[in-house]
């Protein structure tokens, strides 16, 4: 393989997510002035009523208490608007032409996979399989893997829709903990997961949106002499691993913690062997005890006889050897 085309894939790939930076700073701008507002207000009406020591606690409890009010009454609509914000904020960051509406349409991502299995298996029409066996191998194994990249990252970002669901009704839950402080600890980590889940589907939709953007980027008709097999297996290797990887990265980005590298893609494809393996040896286990005797355990023959048939124990023989006897000084 030619290092003009791996060194061209990560160029471009790298490109789209640096342009990612400009396309979400007004986003980013705009959420961090609203927090400066808000802190600022809340710190200067905490300044006027200082000389107030009564007036002080009381108004920090009040608002408090209204700020989980307003969080109950509307939880689920500002559930949504986190999600959407995280989503629509990795869609713009990857610059493809991907929209909200079909982000929450798994099946045109995967169908994007089926797609591209076509383009990259007409590679191989007119070849034999025996002359151009190689050639042939990677033009398949580079069509089936960005297909199953695809098909993966659509099976995510469909878990995802639903699992935030499911933890902003679990959520919705535990928020009247909060509002008194002995118990406030049982609200805390439901806000912090909404918040989370909306960093994992930013960065699907992330993948997802620089994926699209690189595939209108091809060209319509794959040929062999540009390495157009090898780029569409690098790029179905890289969908594969980031779509395998990015909830454990968003995870990552919220703890602050980054633990993935090279070696992870290794031992999933390792486990998926062991896997294949185990599975294998399995049936051949389960074909072998249909169609052979199954063998009995040792001693199972001597269980089953009479007890006239059985050997005699010799006991005399079992018996504990006598012990010398201990010499007087």
């Amino acid at each position: 393989m030619e290092n003009t085309i791996l060194n061209g894939f990560l160029d471009s790939f790298l490109g789209v997510l640096d342009a990612g930076f400009g396309f979400i700073a007004g986003d980013v701008a705009y959420v961090l002035n609203a927090l400066i507002v808000i802190s600022v207000t809340l710190a200067g009406v905490q300044w006027v009523l200082a000389q107030e020591a009564a007036l002080g606690p009381f108004f920090r409890k009040v608002v408090f208490t209204g700020f989980f009010a307003f969080l109950i009454n509307n939880w689920n609509d500002l559930a949504g608007a986190i999600n959407s914000s995280g989503a629509m904020m990795g869609l713009r960051a990857g610059g493809s032409s991907l929209t909200l509406e079909d982000l929450h349409d798994p099946g045109r991502i995967a169908g994007i996979g089926t797609e591209l299995f076509g383009r990259t298996a007409a590679l191989g029409e007119g070849m034999n399989i025996i002359t151009d066996f190689v050639t042939l191998s990677v033009v398949l194994i580079a069509a089936i893997i960005v297909m199953l990249g695809f098909f993966i990252l659509a099976l995510q970002i469909f878990t995802a829709l639903i699992a935030f669901k499911l933890g902003t009704l679990a959520a919705f839950v535990a928020l009247p903990w909060g509002v008194f402080s002995g118990t406030a600890w049982i609200a805390e980590r439901p806000l912090g997961w909404v918040v989370g889940s909306a960093v994992r589907l930013f960065v699907l939709a992330l993948i997802a949106s620089v994926s699209i953007a690189f595939v209108d980027g091809l060209p319509p008709e794959l040929t062999l002499n540009a390495g157009g097999a090898l780029n569409v297996l690098l790029f179905g290797l890289t969908v594969l691993s980031l779509a395998w990887f990015g909830p454990q990265l968003a995870a990552e980005v919220v703890a602050g913690q980054p633990h993935l590298s090279g070696a992870d893609g290794f031992r999933a494809a390792q486990g998926a062997a062991a896997t294949v393996v185990g599975t294998a040896v399995s049936a051949r286990i389960l074909m072998g005890g249909m169609g052979g005797k199954k063998e009995e355990p040792a001693g199972a023959s001597d269980r089953t006889r009479s007890p006239s048939e059985r050997p005699r124990v010799d006991h005399s023989k079992i018996q504990p050897k006598p012990r010398p006897a201990r010499r007087r000084s």
